[in-house]
């Protein structure tokens, strides 16, 4: 059953040929009982303006979700110039219906995560997965606190995301898009930001070669001549897990990252030597970003390599590489597993912090 904020009965019909002809008698926003007296589904029809753009756009919006422990979904879509505002599609309709009952079951999805889809696609031919993050707040849209937001991605974007992280094909996405850190509406026309030649470059850098652990909560920024980490407290048992299974002698690991809110903008993925580090940063998305004294850049990854002769580090790809003596990857472990701070003074002036959140994951 369709209705507006007015109550008004706008369908009940399955035919969905009639359901358009009615919802044009009817302002927005309207609203979509799925569940009957469980799950609803609130659609609005509204414009984003980017500066001198505006793009037309439908808002999906949950409600309910939260009574089976679920944050509550959104999903905003630019409509096509010869769409009118009624003639919003409803795969998002089907997708909250699955989600509620996946939820019911115990199946719940937070930020960073995704959603293979074994048959079909979601919105567009090319869009076979769904990333999950925390929702970006959209002018005059009132969103659920704590919604998530889904990013329908392509095949080669969702193997990206299984190995590299989110972060990485999200800032790809953003500089695409000239939005900071990544478009919160979805573009059914988009082509893949993760073609088969980068995913090939992807794999074939030196440091997809280390051993990958993905550890929510953890986020590095570069200050100037600082590189800071910052770790969700609760993140220890992770850690000590992890450290127990490297085999003797491991000095090596990747970890991908989460951004954090206070980053000033976010590194893209660049191959090896193929010139200066990109970035995608909050005003006004531009990249190209060469120097980093005053703002504070996010990576998508932190590799830490131990046994070097000096501690440094230095921006590689969309990430940072830590090269640390034999003694500070030892500070840097014990820091990991214990939840203690540590600030270690490297070559040429540099620092490293690694500090922990007061929330827990």
């Amino acid at each position: 059953m369709w209705w507006n904020d007015k109550k008004e009965n706008c369908c009940d019909d399955d035919d969905h040929a009639h359901q358009a002809s009615h919802r044009e008698d009817h302002e927005f926003p309207l609203k979509a009982e799925l569940i009957e007296n469980v799950l609803i589904a609130k659609i609005e029809s509204h414009d984003l303006t980017l500066g001198e753009e505006t793009i037309s756009c439908w808002t999906f919006t949950t409600q309910g979700l939260v009574g089976v422990g679920q944050a509550e979904i959104v999903v905003t879509i630019q409509r096509e110039s010869n769409e009118t505002p009624h003639q919003f599609p409803e795969d998002p309709l089907h997708w909250f219906v699955q989600v509620h009952k996946l939820a019911s079951q115990g199946m719940t999805v937070g930020v960073g995560g995704r959603t293979a889809l074994r048959s079909g696609h979601f919105l567009a031919p090319l869009m076979v997965g769904i990333i999950y993050q925390k929702a970006q707040p959209l002018e005059g849209i009132e969103l659920p606190e704590g919604a998530l937001c889904m990013v329908p991605v392509t095949s080669s974007e969702f193997e990206a995301t299984e190995e590299f992280g989110q972060l990485r094909m999200l800032s790809l996405l953003g500089q695409r898009y000239h939005y900071y850190p990544f478009p919160p509406w979805f573009d059914r026309q988009r082509e893949s930001v993760v073609d088969s030649e980068m995913l090939s470059e992807m794999h074939a850098s030196m440091c997809a070669q280390m051993p990958r652990v993905m550890v929510k909560g953890l986020r590095v920024m570069q200050h100037g001549r600082e590189l800071n980490a910052i770790l969700t407290n609760g993140a220890t048992l992770g850690f000590q897990q992890l450290f127990a299974q490297m085999p003797p002698g491991a000095n090596c690991i990747r970890l991908t990252l989460d951004l954090d809110d206070r980053a000033d903008a976010c590194l893209t993925w660049q191959a090896p030597g193929a010139g200066y580090p990109q970035a995608i940063a909050k005003l006004q998305g531009e990249s190209g970003i060469r120097s980093t004294s005053q703002v504070w850049v996010a990576g998508t990854f932190l590799s830490i390599v131990g046994g070097a002769e000096i501690s440094t580090y230095r921006v590689y790809e969309d990430g940072f590489a830590l090269m640390l003596t034999e003694h500070d990857w030892n500070s840097v472990i014990v820091a990991l597993k214990t939840g203690d701070h540590l600030n270690i003074n490297m070559a040429e002036g540099t620092t490293f912090k690694l500090s922990w959140d007061e929330a827990k994951v």
